[in-house]
């Protein structure tokens, strides 16, 4: 099911089926989030990613002595959420542990996304909140794709992605396929920006940054399109990836509290690196997204 917020600056709908962002409409009709009209692309908006972000070696882990199967950046975008409540501009959607989960997850929680508009933004604030008696490990990111598509023919090497006053920043590289490595190198910014680059991303396939402060700016001097992200302080990193294909005219800007581990270490969420949560806790991730 889809749900709408709107006003006369700006139109987003949210699908029940993950939470996710799946259209952010201007008042001028232009669509800002990655639609794959031609079907060759990436099938996602902006899916949320719990309880884990990126892959898992073998696509299993273990808790406690026990092995689990977990897909690639975790489940909750598979699965249905609730209705908690909803009017013109503001919605709140939800996902609690069940039967289903317990089977690949083995823990009590739930996952609450809330969407707010005003005036030409979106508000997004996502909780999870631990209903367990026990620490729950756990990843969460927001994997929100940009459209690049103007109209005015601009390319993927015409955009930037401005970080304000931040020249430079770590990147993790990949490894061993699509894993992380926990090794960092220095990576310049001049000017505080980033220009976008298919030989970069054929090359690299995802940038991943620490460092790069809360604020991302989405520009090209060919478009008149921006779109201004931000997010909480508790989103360490900040990823880049798109399909490897000119004709894939999207970028996506993806803030992570973690990321996955190196491709070489069994996967054991006993002591792997990834965010905790005491017995009755919570944290919230917040995002803000400007479209101009």
């Amino acid at each position: 099911m889809n749900y709408k917020l709107q006003n006369d600056r700006l139109s987003v709908t949210i699908s029940s089926l993950g939470a996710e962002l799946v259209s952010a409409v201007g008042d001028d009709g232009f669509e800002y989030i990655w639609q794959n009209e031609s079907g060759e692309f990436w099938g996602g908006h902006a899916p949320l990613l719990f309880p884990h972000c990126g892959r898992i070696l073998n696509s299993e882990y273990t808790y406690s002595g026990k092995r689990y199967e977990m897909g690639i950046h975790g489940f909750a975008r598979k699965m249905e959420f609730e209705l908690v409540s909803e009017d013109d501009n503001r919605l709140v959607l939800s996902l609690k542990s069940n039967e289903e989960t317990k089977k690949i997850y083995p823990f009590e929680f739930e996952l609450i996304a809330e969407y707010k508009i005003g005036e030409n933004t979106l508000f997004a604030n996502f909780t999870v909140q631990n209903k367990d008696k026990k620490v729950l490990p756990y990843m969460f990111g927001w994997h929100p794709g940009f459209n690049l598509d103007d109209k005015n023919g601009a390319k993927t090497e015409d955009f930037y992605i401005d970080f304000g006053d931040v020249t430079e920043c770590a990147c993790h590289p990949l490894q061993n396929g699509s894993f992380v490595s926990p090794d960092s190198y220095t990576y310049a910014l001049p000017g505080g920006k980033y220009q976008l680059s298919e030989e970069e991303n054929a090359r690299e396939g995802t940038m991943i940054f620490v460092g790069t402060g809360n604020k991302a700016r989405l520009f090209s001097p060919e478009s008149e399109r921006v779109v201004e992200l931000s997010y909480s302080d508790n989103i360490p990193y900040f990823c880049i990836w798109k399909w490897e294909s000119a004709d894939a005219k999207y970028i996506c800007l993806e803030p992570w509290s973690d990321v996955p581990g190196d491709g070489a270490t069994p996967e054991n969420f006993d002591t792997k690196k990834m965010s905790r949560l005491l017995s009755g806790t919570s944290a919230t991730y917040s995002y803000t997204v400007k479209f101009n």
